[in-house]
């Protein structure tokens, strides 16, 4: 691993740490002294999401077209993030922080996609899974690290907390700027071509294969995306609260834990798939997913608690191997930004189609242990359906390594 990608890999830790300390102190602004309604400070999240999804897959487009310069757009959207972030003070009514927010996932689609394609083309395919991976861990402790921030200064004023994590997100964007200036003329391992592109009688062109691989890509993040927006979403909060009778304490620490399973698993699915096959790795991180999903609407204490340490080793598994396939392409930017614009479109609809189907079942379910059971039925069947073509796709058209 290189310097540029260590301090990559740092940027990741002080660039989530600096957003995760600002969202609480805005979503508890916005409904405590704006006085919006939930369905309010929901909107925080779908309109985020929304303005990354879109300008990830331009900014995918602009890494594969100016290579390490991109990095410096990168550098510029976490310096207008930072500023971004402190005018949350200014806001007075709800449209304006909504616009402020929807301006930050503008600047985040810009800001992080350049540098998960610089992470990926600055290390040999050999160790990008791993790499990968530890780049992910260290956003996961910046996540860890914000809340954790929060949690000492949540009675601090807004402007003071806002203030800090300006800061932040500033000393992060002169640490991108510090590496666009120095990394030119660094060699970056590009796609590596199929060595093979013969048509075999009864079976797809490499062309086509490329394609669907593309695709089913795409789909995974999609369906994954879609149900994290439960599994680590509000509503695994009530679920294991009002289902197994825990206190909110016991409830985080349990997520806490099955979150430190799921990087460990995720690292070393990454590393075998550096070592034998990102593609059979990538299956076997799915499907232990979708096993996490099935038992989490089993109605035994502890098989929940398993199932979200499932659920969350297949997730920390698939965000870097699907990433590492990714970059690995040609146009590897623009495939990272469709991969990063899928993972945000299914968050925003995963946690609008939970939200509408539990209000749904509500008159007509009257257990809550039923109900809920119901909807991860329902939000795990396209994870089934993409399981089961996944393994079809990579066992009869994909070359084996």
């Amino acid at each position: 691993m290189n310097y540029y990608v260590a301090i990559l890999i740092l940027v990741a830790f002080l660039g989530t740490l600096a957003f995760r300390l600002s969202l609480p102190a805005v979503a508890f602004y916005t409904r405590l002294s704006l006085h919006a309604s939930a369905f309010g400070v929901g909107l925080l999240t779908s309109v985020f999401f929304l303005a990354r999804a879109f300008t990830a897959i331009y900014s995918g487009g602009l890494a594969d077209r100016f290579k390490t310069k991109v990095l410096y757009i990168s550098a510029s959207a976490f310096l207008l993030n930072s500023i971004a972030t402190y005018s949350y003070s200014y806001a007075r009514i709800l449209p304006h922080v909504l616009l402020i927010r929807f301006i930050q996932g503008v600047l985040n689609g810009f800001g992080w996609v350049p540098i998960q394609v610089m992470v990926g083309l600055l290390v040999r395919k050999n160790i990008r899974g791993r790499i990968y991976s530890i780049y992910f861990i260290s956003g996961s402790i910046g996540i860890i690290a914000g809340n954790l921030t929060y949690s000492i200064l949540a009675y601090q004023p807004l402007n003071s907390i806002l203030i800090i994590a300006s800061i932040v997100f500033l000393i992060t964007s002169l640490t991108i700027f510090a590496v666009a200036f120095r990394i030119k003329g660094v060699e970056l391992y590009t796609y590596e071509r199929r060595k093979s592109s013969v048509k075999q009688s009864g079976r797809m062109s490499i062309r086509d294969v490329f394609r669907i691989e593309i695709i089913i890509l795409f789909l995974i993040v999609l369906c994954v995306g879609s149900f994290n927006s439960i599994a680590r979403g509000d509503l695994i909060y009530i679920y294991m609260k009002e289902f197994f009778n825990l206190s909110k304490s016991l409830v985080a620490g349990y997520i806490a834990l099955a979150s430190l399973f799921g990087l460990a698993v995720g690292y070393l699915l990454s590393w075998l798939s550096d070592r034998y096959d990102e593609y059979t790795s990538l299956i076997i991180a799915l499907l232990i997913y979708v096993l996490g999903a099935l038992l989490l609407g089993v109605i035994i204490r502890y098989t929940a608690i398993l199932s979200l340490a499932l659920v969350y080793a297949g997730s920390s598994s698939i965000i870097p191997i699907v990433r590492k396939i990714g970059v690995s392409q040609r146009h590897g930017g623009t495939v990272i930004g469709f991969i990063n614009a899928s993972a945000n479109i299914g968050n925003v609809l995963g946690s609008a189609i939970a939200g509408e189907l539990y209000d749904i079942l509500i008159p007509s379910i009257s257990m809550f242990t039923v109900k809920y059971s119901t909807l991860i039925l329902i939000m795990v069947s396209p994870l089934i359906a993409i399981a089961i073509i996944s393994v079809f796709i990579r066992y009869r058209y994909i070359p084996h390594q």
